[in-house]
Order: structure tokens, then sequence, then C-alpha cells
């Protein structure tokens, strides 16, 4: 089994059906145009979970392969959801047994002048974080689509656990309760069966976004003791 797969069924709690992925042939097509094989992982992203949208456009945007581009030696796959991040992976590295992911905040500007940032997973890595981030931010009527999604949205925010002497219980019900699938830049991510976890380590004293808790769950009665116990409130 696949990494992707893998984590398809840990989230969903089921196999990603084969119409549910585009065929070789496409994948295949757009690696002709390119002149260049996409990577295992990136390929088998496609495939098993590119035809649908709570991994590859709930909130970043994944290209479609055929609109997959090359640019300052990088093959571009991702783009952050208001244009303000782009990935790729470096055409001298595609082969490499470990392939890195690189971002850039300026891939707009001519080639000399795009600058580029390693990101700190691998490309297996980067991915299986990315698909736990898009269902943990899709919304509601793209999971009520999805069979195995989590349709139900609660928040809370963490200055009010804080603030009321809940955050040392929450971390610790996380730590015993919750599986941690995500941890990097700041961002968490826990996962149960019936439910997913996110929210952000670092404050933005300009926004509150990075204050809030967000909760997910399959079904709407589902984690109720935990979501009461902390104060979370339905989005719906």
């Amino acid at each position: 089994m696949n990494k992707i797969t893998d984590t398809v069924i840990k989230i969903l709690g089921r196999q990603p059906d084969p119409s549910e992925g585009l065929s070789p042939d496409a994948i295949n097509s757009a690696e002709s145009k390119l002149g260049v094989k996409l990577p295992p992982a990136l390929r088998e992203f496609y495939q098993s979970v590119g035809k649908m949208p709570i991994f590859t456009d709930a909130f970043e945007f994944f290209a479609q392969p055929k609109q997959i581009y090359i640019k300052s030696n990088k093959l571009i796959f991702l783009e952050e959801n208001q244009a303000m991040l782009s990935w790729g992976i470096d055409l001298n590295e595609i082969n490499s047994d470990e392939v890195k992911v690189y971002h850039s905040p300026n891939i707009g500007e001519a080639e000399k002048n795009v600058v580029w940032h390693t990101e700190t997973l691998l490309l297996p890595d980067f991915l299986e974080m990315i698909m736990y981030y898009q269902v943990a931010s899709a919304d509601t009527e793209l999971q009520q689509k999805t069979k195995g999604a989590y349709p139900y949205d609660f928040m809370t925010y963490k200055s009010e656990l804080k603030g009321n002497n809940l955050w040392d219980s929450f971390e610790k019900e996380m730590s015993a309760h919750w599986n941690k699938v995500v941890d990097n830049n700041g961002l968490m991510i826990y996962h149960t069966q019936d439910a997913l976890l996110l929210y952000y380590t670092v404050q933005d004293l300009d926004t509150d976004v990075d204050d809030l808790i967000y909760v997910n769950t399959k079904k709407e009665n589902t984690q109720t003791a935990f979501l009461n116990k902390y104060g979370f409130e339905e989005l719906n």
C-alpha cells in the first residue's frame, strides 16, 4: 500500500475509488508535455485522489497534471489559496530518493528574481501533511459531498481556554486520546477515528485566526463531551 492511499484510508476510513483518481494516461500525457517524469509520490497522489476536490482544491490548489509548469528550474504543482506561495520540486532532484519541496513567495517575477525556501518535510510527508490540512480546512458543502469526510464544524479560542485555565487539560487530553498527525511550522493537526482538530501555535497579533481551534466531526453527536468541556460552538 502506498503512503497516499494509506493516508486516504486513515482520513476517510475507506479506500479511494479508482474513479476518484486520474488515469495513468492523463498523467503520462502531462509528463510527455513537460518532458519530465513526476516523482512517484506525486504521481500516486494524482492517481489516487486527483479527482477528489477535498484533497486537491479544499484550501490550497493542486495543479492538474496538464497545468503543472516549470519555472526557475522547479516543477510547480501547488499554489496557496490567495496565491501568496507556490510550491515546487527542483528538476535536478526529481529522481532523488529523497525529493525536497520548495516554496516561493514571488513566483510571478522574472526567473532570476524568484526566491525559494526549502520545506522541512520531504515530498511524501509534505503531501501527507497537505492532505490532512485540506480535509481539516474544507467547507461543509465539500465535506458533505465526500464519503467518509467530516461535515460538522466546531470552533473555540485558545485564549479562552488559557483564560479559563483549561489549556493544560486540553493539551493532556489531546496527547492521551488523539493522534498528532501534523506538527510543522506552527501548524498542529490531531486526528481520531471520527474527528479532525486544527490550530496554530504561533499567534499573529493582527488577526484572530491563529487564536482559533477548529474541530470537524463525522457525526453531529460524536466528541460531544470533549466539545462541551472546552466550549466549542457549532459553526453551522
